[in-house]
């Protein structure tokens, strides 16, 4: 009798057990499910991603009761780079095809980072660094942390930030930019950090379709998916300035380009491409002073970007009598990015100050 009662006990116990790890799994698959809907994909996509992130359930689990949130965070970010490796592929991005592939870039990181991080009950959000590239923020108490699961050093296949008070750390914080000066120059004239969203990623994943289309000559295409991405959230800075971009490049309707510049500008300030690529229009336009305004704007924000310092460079030694100050600015943006050397004009790369960078590149 005494050993029917063990047996009976045993077997309530693993029955319960069963049920409680039963209730955790849906309760998992059901916060996953919430999660990627919030991103924008139909629910037949989201019951796929769902089921095919299931096989994270065990690994997870166990993150679930770890007490450090930062070690949480971590932990996650591990498992996420062990399953899924990187790659450049501006299609990687859309979670089935993520997670079917085990391939993903910035941005398919950045959302399986954000479903399942949401499923262990962090405060996860998107940010983007530069334009184009996503990563995530997690609020911990008051303070948060920059994961980005792309980078990769010696170090580590992962970057996770220190503790950062942001009301500290930047000068201006909004609901949508985090600013500060960068006085090594390093990122640029400033450190801008643009808050994301989730609502945005739908319009973030169709942007980066436009671009491959524009990549492989098809405007039309391009054109069809950054107006796609537009109307799925306005507020994307980035779907106006690569829509100005294809409809400069397909119709040379440069006034019209102007316009989704100016409404990436408006959205961001510190858009320091959308200057660039304005100031590119402008100059299309031959109104040559407003484009070295434009130009001169982009590299205060940003001096690192290469194009803008290109841009003006071409804009001051051709229409202007700053031919040295033009020489100067064509260097530095050479310095950055030497493969510009063949998007100047003959008469610009024949010059002995500018032709040394295809020397000491060809050599």
């Amino acid at each position: 009798m005494f050993i029917k009662k063990i047996l009976l006990i045993s077997t309530v116990i693993f029955i319960f057990s069963s049920h409680f790890a039963s209730a955790r799994r849906i309760k998992y698959w059901s916060d996953i499910n919430s999660a990627v809907l919030v991103l924008g994909y139909n629910r037949q996509e989201a019951g796929k991603i769902t089921s095919d992130l299931a096989g994270y359930f065990p690994e997870l689990a166990r993150l679930k009761s770890e007490t450090d949130p930062l070690k949480k965070v971590s932990g996650l970010a591990e498992i996420i780079r062990s399953r899924i490796y990187k790659t450049n592929d501006l299609l990687s991005c859309e979670l089935p095809w993520v997670l079917e592939k085990a391939r993903a870039n910035c941005l398919g990181y950045a959302q399986v980072f954000y479903v399942l991080g949401k499923a262990l009950g962090l405060d996860v959000d998107f940010v983007s660094e530069y334009p184009g590239h996503i990563a995530n923020l997690v609020k911990i108490g008051t303070q948060h942390v920059i994961v980005d699961i792309t980078w990769k050093n010696v170090f580590s296949p992962y970057y996770i930030s220190g503790m950062l008070d942001l009301q500290k750390s930047y000068e201006s914080v909004t609901d949508t930019l985090m600013v500060a000066r960068d006085p090594n120059g390093i990122l640029g004239s400033y450190r801008i950090i643009e808050k994301i969203g989730a609502e945005s990623i739908s319009a973030a994943r169709l942007t980066n379709a436009g671009i491959a289309q524009l990549e492989a000559g098809n405007y039309a295409e391009a054109k069809k998916y950054f107006q796609q991405a537009t109307s799925s959230d306005f507020s994307y800075a980035s779907a106006h300035n690569m829509l100005g971009v294809a409809i400069a490049e397909s119709q040379q309707d440069y006034k019209k380009a102007i316009e989704e510049f100016d409404i990436a500008i408006g959205i961001n300030k510190f858009y320091a491409l959308a200057y660039s690529n304005k100031g590119n229009a402008l100059s299309e336009l031959r109104q040559y002073n407003q484009a070295i305004e434009n130009f001169r704007k982009a590299v205060s924000i940003d001096s690192n970007c290469a194009l803008a310092w290109a841009g003006l460079g071409i804009a001051l030694y051709l229409h202007t009598e700053k031919k040295e100050e033009g020489i100067s600015a064509i260097e530095r943006g050479l310095f950055i990015n030497r493969s510009l050397y063949f998007e100047l004009p003959g008469e610009i790369q024949n010059l002995p100050a500018i032709a040394k960078f295809y020397t000491n590149s060809a050599g």
